[in-house]
């Protein structure tokens, strides 16, 4: 197997973005998304309101 190929089965789950803008690399895979949902309607979760959960993978520059 080629390194080429090792690498990219490596990462074949995630896509990777060389975007300056793109603060971790890679876009955020819907099963990120779901696992976030899941936590908020978990019982452990059940005094967190009222916040926006922004997933954007780093473009919105925070204060």
């Amino acid at each position: 197997m080629s390194s080429d190929a090792s690498s990219a089965s490596k990462w074949s789950s995630r896509t990777l973005v060389k975007d300056q803008n793109v603060t971790t690399g890679r876009i955020t895979e819907p099963e990120e998304v779901a696992a976030l949902i899941a936590f908020l309607l978990s019982d452990v979760a059940g005094n967190i309101t009222g916040v926006n959960h922004v997933i954007d993978d780093g473009m919105v520059k925070s204060v």
